[in-house]
């Protein structure tokens, strides 16, 4: 979602402006999309921190 036209002279623009859908999607694909994001995010982590030492070992 995107606003336009939002008023910025008020205290809440976001409230104040027209959202429009740029895209839609379904609920299962979301669902996929985030998770799948997750999972490279904690890939990411491990790989980062594979040369640091596990206190708990």
């Amino acid at each position: 979602m995107v606003i336009q036209n939002p008023n910025t002279m008020v205290q809440n623009p976001f409230a104040s402006g027209t959202w429009v859908a740029k895209s839609s999607i379904s609920e299962s694909e979301l669902i996929k999309q985030y998770f799948s994001n997750s999972q490279k995010e904690v890939s990411q982590l491990y790989a980062e921190h594979a040369d640091k030492v596990d206190p708990t070992s």
